[in-house]
């Protein structure tokens, strides 16, 4: 480097520096007065409520196996609720207060016939078979016709974030209505040997075959993990429900009676992956079920008789796939620290003084 480039370079970095010197005794002698600088880090707790609606919509995929067990806990009965793709609308609430939040969601699928229903009965003389050495007696599939299928949850949480982690334990509620009906279809039934429904005849049935309602209580403890980009945000969430409640009405109508079930105990779980882009959250999850303790009543239609308990055990195991997109509205302000103002007018005031200098 030449000796005249190094000269050069010295007396604009000294020229900086006493221009800078200049620029502060103006201010303090009676120069135009500056507003004080601010501090290069925030002190205290963040105290502003922060509040977000998030609209969405998607689908969900899975099947609800209902089941009857004899009081020898062998399979007597079981009814294969299968969905495929049914739309869901619905819309979440959140709010937090320093490391705090709480939020709700509220989803509605769309109601249609968005599937079929298998009925499998194993009828012997013994009562019940178990169903790995022997196929069903009984057989018969009918169009399923989702009436409603209505989730609300509600869930209160901590958040404690590092450089670039957010984890969330939390606890919450979730209570769970659907209801199907199977119609038409065709059924076989070996009702001569009750050993093999492929024995029998096929025949048709022709109306509203099965009602099958249930509902869910389930109060499940969890966490959320998040990892932060730059510009967008992925994370997963993992629930559990160690006792799960379950109640149900089934009602055959080519039999006139109404089976009501209570269940308790059992277990479920529920994991999700998410993608939050922009205000849009990408979400997907898997939901398992399942609780085979219980207790079953029955009753027939249109008379009014007292129900019977029905001798053995009723089940009940879920499995749903699901996909969904969000868009938030929120109060989330994305504010700059003190530090990066500084930086910021620390760079503009410099700017200024080099260019008065090579205007000179």
């Amino acid at each position: 480097m030449k000796k005249s480039t190094l000269v050069n370079i010295s007396f604009l970095l000294l020229s900086v520096n006493i221009a800078s010197a200049e620029f502060s005794i103006r201010n303090i002698f009676g120069g135009k007065k500056t507003q004080p600088e601010p501090a290069v880090e925030e002190t205290g707790p963040d105290l502003k409520f922060r509040w977000e609606i998030t609209p969405g919509a998607g689908m969900y995929s899975g099947i609800v196996n209902e089941k009857v067990f004899t009081e020898k806990d062998e399979l007597l009965s079981r009814l294969d609720w299968i969905d495929y793709a049914v739309p869901v609308i619905g819309c979440g609430f959140y709010g937090s207060w320093l490391n705090f939040f709480g939020k709700a969601d509220f989803s509605l699928a769309v109601p249609y016939k968005w599937g079929r229903l298998e009925d499998r009965d194993w009828v012997g003389a013994g009562g019940g078979y178990n169903p790995l050495t022997l196929d069903a007696s009984m057989f018969s599939v009918h169009d399923s016709y989702l009436n409603k299928n209505m989730n609300l949850s509600a869930v209160l949480g901590y958040k404690m974030s590092g450089k670039k982690v957010d984890v969330s334990p939390f606890l919450g509620y979730r209570m769970r209505n659907v209801e199907w009906t199977a119609r038409d279809g065709v059924y076989q039934y070996d009702t001569e040997y009750y050993s093999d429904y492929h024995n029998a005849k096929e025949e048709s049935f022709s109306g509203n075959i099965i009602n099958f309602e249930q509902g869910y209580d389930i109060v499940f403890i969890g966490v959320d993990v998040k990892y932060n980009f730059s510009d967008w945000s992925a994370g997963v969430d993992f629930s559990i429900c160690p006792y799960l409640m379950e109640s149900s009405r089934d009602s055959h109508y080519v039999r006139a009676t109404t089976f009501f079930d209570d269940l308790d105990g059992g277990f479920c779980f529920d994991v999700n992956g998410y993608v939050n882009w922009n205000k849009w959250r990408f979400k997907i999850g898997y939901e398992f079920l399942k609780c085979n303790t219980g207790k079953t009543v029955s009753q027939e239609i249109g008379k009014y008789k007292p129900p019977l308990l029905v001798a053995g055990h009723p089940g009940v195991t879920g499995n749903r796939f699901t996909l969904s997109a969000s868009y938030s509205i929120n109060n989330f302000n994305k504010k700059e620290t003190a530090s990066v103002k500084k930086k910021i007018k620390d760079a503009l005031v410099k700017k200024l003084l080099i260019d008065k200098i090579f205007k000179k």
